[in-house]
């Protein structure tokens, strides 16, 4: 399979090749004198098995070379094109609301305009979405990568906590493969006073391993963290998949006892924090691509 990254994603597209199931496929991006963008191949691909290492959050522009380059190899005679989205970005727009944009449903059709066969994700926000994706859609699960780090910890001692319902399937789903017995969740609360936490529902431990697909700016975790703090739990770890730490509120996480956090690879990193512990997905990607 020939594998083009867009730069974007270029630590990732450097460990994936070390794998024989992909080469190099090179292109390069032209911007003429008004600012268009052609993108042109330098790999023939007729016939072949291709996958584009893309983006679809902001900046917008590498949802558009994204997309520009699908378009491209499956005009030059691709036999198949899959998108390589390790970061779904808009996945939280996953509702049909009044009044308001679909971005699912629009991304969607617009993979599949740009001639896309099939997409995968890593961690997709909601599992409804994959249902409704106009192709085919393979959402990789992380769990084995925070297996790992539950396993350094005393399991009698743990508890997985969802910060809101959304996680609670993943942290069902954690607990299956650590043998861990105690979880817990909130729901999320809408009212007139905006939105906060239900009281923690479920039982949990003085040793805490949090779960999410996303760490944003970190609302949500802060507010599960500061109820935990509250209930006597003593110590917390947070494990969510998609790291992007926007802003700087997320920081509190730490001065309210969180001891450590762990995050995938799939979002590229912008600083460095001693607390936060990058696991890469490289080689579950890779064994996707074996199957």
């Amino acid at each position: 399979m020939i594998l083009f990254s867009i730069e974007r994603y270029k630590y990732l597209a450097k460990e994936l090749l070390k794998a024989h199931k992909f080469t190099k496929g090179n292109f390069a991006i032209n911007t003429f004198i008004n600012g268009e963008k052609q993108i042109e191949l330098k790999t023939s691909v007729r016939g072949k098995e291709c996958a584009v290492l893309g983006w679809t959050a902001p900046p917008e522009a590498d949802l558009f070379s994204t997309m520009i380059l699908g378009r491209v190899l499956k005009k030059e005679g691709a036999e198949k094109v899959i998108a390589l989205i390790p970061y779904f970005g808009y996945s939280r727009q996953d509702k049909n609301e009044r009044g308001k944009s679909f971005m699912m449903d629009w991304l969607g059709g617009l993979f599949k305009a740009s001639g896309f066969d099939e997409l995968v994700t890593v961690d997709l926000h909601s599992r409804l979405s994959a249902k409704k994706f106009p192709i085919s859609l393979m959402s990789i699960s992380p769990l084995s990568l925070f297996l790992k780090v539950v396993k350094m910890e005393d399991v009698e001692d743990l508890s997985i906590v969802a910060p809101d319902k959304g996680s609670l399937w993943r942290c069902e789903a954690l607990s299956r493969l650590s043998g861990i017995k105690k979880i817990g969740f909130f729901e999320k609360i809408r009212d007139k006073r905006g939105i906060h936490l239900s009281k923690l529902k479920g039982r949990i431990s003085a040793k805490v391993i949090l779960l999410d697909d996303i760490l944003d700016t970190g609302r949500t975790l802060t507010r599960a963290v500061q109820s935990l703090k509250n209930l006597g739990v003593r110590e917390m770890i947070i494990c969510a998949t998609h790291g992007q730490f926007t802003g700087d509120k997320w920081k509190k996480l730490f001065k309210l006892g969180v001891k450590k956090i762990y995050t995938t690879d799939t979002v590229p990193e912008n600083n460095r924090i001693r607390q936060v512990t990058r696991l890469s997905v490289c080689g579950l990607i890779r064994d996707t691509f074996k199957k």
